[in-house]
């Protein structure tokens, strides 16, 4: 599976944020406390649905924000696939699976 683009709004640190990726290797690059572990944080959570550093879900969303959304396509041997996460302050989520282009 290849991971095409990722979307983050009000997820830790990002009001907005959108990146897409080529095939080729990608580095994230920046000082200390800018972000890079939130994305690949965002990565995992598309990946396998739990956040390796978060003990609750609110903690994912940007503070003061009612709620936190990653998108992502990715390309796989089907075809193209969309994952959307929702994270709600009251604990909420929901998760969205979009086949694109099959």
């Amino acid at each position: 599976m290849f991971l095409r683009s990722l979307s983050l709004e009000n997820f830790r640190n990002y009001t907005a944020l959108q990146l897409s990726f080529d095939r080729h290797m990608v580095i994230f690059l920046g000082d200390n406390a800018q972000g890079k572990t939130n994305l690949l944080e965002a990565i995992n959570l598309i990946a396998t649905g739990v956040s390796p550093f978060a003990g609750r879900e609110q903690e994912l969303i940007r503070w003061g924000q009612e709620s936190a959304i990653i998108r992502s396509v990715s390309e796989r041997e089907l075809g193209p696939i969309g994952i959307d996460l929702l994270f709600k302050s009251n604990g909420r989520r929901a998760i969205r699976l979009i086949a694109l282009g099959i």
